[in-house]
């Protein structure tokens, strides 16, 4: 036939658009030219009825198929009922003229051509087209490739419903009432396709089999667009759900049958039949029994983790009287939560959470054991697979830009399945602390026995490990209810007891990581500590404990003085961390036990004051051994006790405060620069190191006073109570008040002496 002037203008310019050489002024014109046919109802039908002939290329066919979207989707309100009768008419003609093989007609053409039918079905059917289904279905008996159509169509009335704009809440509420109606025959003449063609795929070969898979295909997608409309009841009525069992057998078609599984499990509806659902969950679980996760990928895994996780959040009470099915699902949610890949552990979280809820809600009901324990080593594993050098391994599967991505990607895991370990605590506490406690005695001793063996540090792997350990006894101990710790025979508590026993009873040998590993385990245990710590001296033994340190790791009292390169060579670094640590997570325990830690006072008050003695504390040490007096000073009863704590515990300052050597220092400015001012003799090197350390010790007490005063001024520790006090004789004011006469001497001499180094005459001479 013989093409007009018109149509071979816009065939051209359909060509110049799809020409990669095409240069931007002559596609600018071409697509000015395409555009122009839109201007005009009466010319945009006339051109799109020509531009679908089967004889012209796909683009300019598929550009036809444009044109009438264009006037339905834009101008439908605008057009006469004759015209709209028309294009209704027009749009089945091109169904029912769709004579290509299946196979060969590309897939965005046929998505064009049913998109037509569609979009006007979603704003004349059924008042307005009635015949609508039947003419469908009438026409899907012609030929393999009408039924596809058909399904595609079929398919496109449900999908985007939500989604086009054209259309009112008065006609969407329409739509969904008239199909609800049209939901059974719908789905039974969808599933007699499926079920036909599928034993037609499996009976047939090569090309017959290609056609039925493709059939088959169109048949799930249909299902899968109308499973959020539908109720549940429809669908198990339809014989569905037992069809997508066997399809996900099916190596060739369980992708599509995953997705309408997910649409299924993705529902939130009420009146669920108890019955099908239950035997839904029993089939699945017979088939990954059967070795379907064997047989499939990482996206498989993905999409049926999605669709279980769905199943378990909103049709859990339809089989959780099914005790061995609940097993059956619960352990088969505890592997996909150790999976290899985050994603997948992810997407398993809101799962627990919701379930673990609630458990708790419902008293006496356990989480199985077995399970418990495989959640919590996953957990463990989890958080201890820690992105480092290895994250690219560590990924696998995962698709992640870069490091950055990945380690932010796991934290954001790490977080939620932290949640569930809490939540794990609350529901089953003894477990969850026996579990712990024995993952802690392995790695405290395995810990070891690689610094015996001469290991000097922990490689990236063990040390993630310690931190996991860390982070999941610290939420273990957050989320037991804290009645339990209240109640003294419990068994929660003596899990607790002999955990802290592990770790206060371990032999560190000298090794800072281990010491390190102890102060972190008790600290995450302050919780338990704070209400149980009096038990048979339990906060006597650990503070004990961890005072010894001090002595096993022994520094010069001035070593938060030497420079960095002489920090190295003497390899004190490592040390003055712990001990620093050490120094913050005593004051720590201290204040969560104090009331416990009364009948221990003076023991501990004896330590401290003998590690004072022995100047092996540094300043930042030293100020927090005080506030672990001022801790203990607490629970003392009155203001008189505290102000006699306050004087003991002032003596050993005050005396290295007025040490005759100290105070001949702060009287002599040149003590401070001694070899710094211009023309006088640089000094020895043991004279240099004497008047460094002279300073050293200045500052140091200076520091010690100045903490004890700012104490005493906050009140902190109960110390500045005296003020309120009837008889202020017996308050720690008075008491601090008291030795201002033994400070305020040296303090004006130190201060005249920095003055002085800030007159004219001496700041001149001071080498730059």
């Amino acid at each position: 036939m013989e093409q007009s002037p018109e149509l071979i203008e816009f065939v051209n310019a359909l060509q110049i658009l799809h020409d990669p050489k095409s240069n931007q002024n002559d596609r600018q014109f071409a697509h000015n030219i395409c555009e122009s046919a839109k201007s005009d109802d009466l010319r945009a039908y006339s051109l799109a009825s020509q531009l679908v002939s089967a004889s012209l290329p796909h683009h300019v066919r598929h550009f036809g198929f444009q044109l009438y979207e264009h006037l339905i989707t834009k101008r439908w309100n605008t057009l006469d009922p004759s015209s709209r009768a028309q294009l209704k008419i027009v749009s089945l003609e091109i169904i029912s003229k769709w004579n290509t093989d299946l196979l060969v007609e590309p897939r965005f053409l046929k998505e064009k051509a049913v998109q037509i039918v569609a979009l006007i079905a979603k704003r004349e059917w059924p008042h307005q087209w009635p015949s609508l289904f039947a003419e469908l279905t009438s026409l899907s008996r012609t030929g393999d490739s009408h039924c596809e159509l058909v399904l595609h169509v079929l398919r496109g009335i449900a999908e985007g419903m939500f989604d086009e704009d054209q259309l009112s809440d008065a006609r969407r509420n329409e739509l969904l009432v008239a199909l609800n109606n049209e939901f059974a025959s719908l789905f039974a003449f969808c599933f007699q396709v499926l079920e036909e063609k599928f034993l037609l795929f499996q009976s047939s070969v090569d090309l017959e089999k290609q056609k039925a898979k493709c059939l088959v295909s169109a048949a799930l997608k249909m299902f899968e667009a109308y499973a959020p409309l539908s109720s549940f009841q429809v669908l198990a009525q339809c014989g569905l759900l037992q069809a997508i069992c066997a399809l996900l057998a099916n190596p060739d078609l369980r992708g599509e049958a995953l997705g309408v599984l997910q649409a299924i499990c993705a529902k939130k509806c009420k009146d669920v039949p108890h019955e099908a659902v239950t035997n839904l969950v029993g089939s699945l679980l017979e088939l990954c029994k059967g070795g379907l996760l064997q047989q499939t990928e990482f996206d498989f895994h993905k999409g049926l983790c999605v669709a279980l996780t769905e199943l378990g959040l909103n049709f859990w009470t339809s089989f959780s009287s099914q005790q061995t099915i609940v097993e059956g699902y619960l352990s088969l949610m505890a592997s996909f939560t150790n999976y290899h890949a985050l994603a997948i552990t992810a997407i398993t979280t809101p799962f627990w959470r919701n379930y673990l809820d609630g458990q708790n809600a419902v008293t006496g009901v356990n989480l199985p054991p077995q399970i418990h324990e495989a959640l919590m080593a996953t957990i463990l594993d989890k958080v201890s697979c820690k992105p480092g050098s290895d994250w690219e391994d560590l990924c696998g599967v995962e698709e992640f830009s870069d490091f950055d991505e990945y380690f932010k990607f796991w934290g954001q895991v790490k977080a939620k399945v932290l949640e569930i370990v809490r939540k794990l605590a609350n529901l089953m506490p003894l477990n969850s602390i026996m579990f712990i406690g024995a993952q802690w005695q392995n790695a405290l001793q395995q810990t070891q026995e690689l610094l015996l063996n001469g290991v000097q540090s922990l490689d990236e792997k063990v040390d993630s490990r310690i931190e996991a350990l860390q982070s999941v006894l610290e939420n273990i101990i957050l989320g037991v209810p804290l009645a339990n710790f209240q109640n003294e025979n419990d068994d929660v508590n003596g899990a607790c007891r002999m955990l802290v026993g592990i770790l206060v009873s371990r032999d560190v040998n000298g090794q800072i990581v281990m010491a390190s590993i102890v102060r972190m385990g008790l600290v995450v245990l302050i919780p338990f500590l704070r209400m149980r710590g009096g038990d048979s001296g339990l906060g006597a033994e650990i503070i004990s404990k961890m005072l010894n340190f001090y002595d096993l790791f022994p520094i010069s009292s001035e070593s938060s003085f030497v420079s960095n390169t002489l920090r190295t060579s003497l390899n004190l670094s490592d040390t003055v961390t712990m001990r620093r640590r050490l120094s913050a997570a005593i004051v720590k325990l201290a204040h969560a036990m104090s009331a416990h830690l009364l009948p221990y006072r003076d023991q501990i008050n004896n330590k401290v004051q003998s590690l004072f003695s022995s100047g092996q504390v540094t300043g930042e040490e030293t100020s927090h051994l005080y506030e672990l007096l001022f801790v203990l000073s607490n629970p003392l009863p009155s203001d008189a006790e505290r102000a006699a704590f306050l004087d003991s515990i002032m003596m050993q300052p005050l005396a290295e405060w007025n040490d005759p050597v100290l105070t001949q220092a702060m009287s002599d400015p040149h003590a401070w620069v001694q070899g710094g001012i211009a023309g006088e003799i640089i000094p020895s090197e043991e004279t240099y190191y004497n008047l460094r350390q002279v300073r050293h010790r200045i500052h140091q007490v200076l520091i010690t006073l100045l903490c004890i005063c700012r104490r005493v001024q906050a009140g902190g520790g109960g110390m500045g109570t005296g003020v309120h006090s009837s008889n202020t004789k017996n308050g720690s004011l008075y008491s601090i008040s008291n030795h201002i006469s033994s400070i305020l001497p040296n303090l004006s001499l130190l201060i005249k002496s920095i003055h002085t180094l800030w007159t004219p005459d001496v700041r001149t001479r001071l080498s730059q």
